[in-house]
């Protein structure tokens, strides 16, 4: 672990929070949400070293046609450690931001892993709400993940092995990691396991720990109430769908 930085990373995004904790009362003004996003970057920027790892952002993945247009750039990440061929286990990685902040190179959690595994990181950069609503992030997760399953030489190329991938992702992206794990079971694609820190799974925010947290500083209930309205803005598209709240998915069988 890097203690000082993780400390570091906190303090920012606590008081950031702090600032920005009640952005639900913003409605779609672009400008707060430019703002809300500006801050969240220059936090991450900050804290994140890459000295440890060697980073790649020039990957584009293709979108399958009927889920928009363009392509998905994703940023891979190694050890510096490791020899330049060798093949490492894939981590697909989604980074947090409530759907609608954040960026690929993004967070203290990956760091970290490539200071502890030997592992080839390949993080998602999504695409965020409120532009693109909910399916929009979740399609462009399982697009990523089926790409990499289904061509194996396009993971060895960077350094990847794709029989031997592993979902994770952080708050808004530990939803979408718990969703492709759904999703690749019920495709038949073999996950190694899933890892979800802080995850986003749950729609509704009526439960016991939402409301004896509801006032918490680092991220209050308002805040994220605020998140899940701007990812789905029609909540019936929501409250029955595992691709939208994996909590009431099957999870029988999963990785």
């Amino acid at each position: 672990r890097i203690p000082f930085a993780d400390n570091l990373f906190c303090l920012i995004i606590g008081t950031f929070y702090k600032i920005y904790g009640e952005l639900h009362t913003a409605g779609n003004n672009p400008d707060h949400i430019d703002s809300f996003r500006f801050l969240a970057n220059l936090a991450n920027n900050i804290t994140f070293s890459s000295r440890h790892m060697v980073i790649n952002h020039d990957i584009f993945i293709p979108r399958p046609e009927g889920l928009g247009t363009g392509s998905i750039n994703v940023v891979t990440m190694r050890p510096k450690v490791v020899p330049k061929d060798e093949v490492l286990p894939l981590v697909l990685w989604f980074h947090g931001g409530g759907m609608v902040v954040g960026k690929a190179i993004d967070g203290m959690i990956p760091m970290n892993m490539l200071h502890h595994m030997n592992v080839t990181i390949v993080s998602v950069n999504y695409r965020l709400a409120p532009e693109h609503p909910f399916p929009a992030a979740y399609h462009d997760a399982l697009s990523v993940m089926k790409y990499f399953a289904t061509n194996p030489e396009a993971a060895r190329i960077i350094g990847a092995d794709a029989s031997s991938i592993v979902v994770a992702g952080e708050s808004a992206g530990g939803n979408l990691a718990a969703g492709t794990a759904q999703a690749a079971r019920d495709l038949g694609i073999p996950i190694k396991f899933q890892a979800l820190f802080i995850p986003m799974l749950r729609y509704e925010s009526d439960t016991p720990s939402y409301v004896e947290n509801a006032n918490c500083p680092i991220l209050s209930a308002k805040t994220t109430r605020w998140f899940w309205d701007k990812y789905v803005p029609d909540p019936t598209q929501c409250r029955n769908s595992s691709k939208c709240q994996p909590f009431v998915g099957d999870v029988n069988d999963l990785a």
